[in-house]
């Protein structure tokens, strides 16, 4: 596995965090 797909896969983790993040946050707004 190169740095390159390590890189790429973190990206992707962090991606779909930050739309949880977002979702709950607009969830508890209301």
């Amino acid at each position: 596995m190169s740095d390159f797909e390590l890189l790429s896969i973190v990206l992707m983790i962090l991606a779909i965090i930050v739309t949880l993040m977002v979702e709950l946050f607009k969830s508890m707004k209301k």
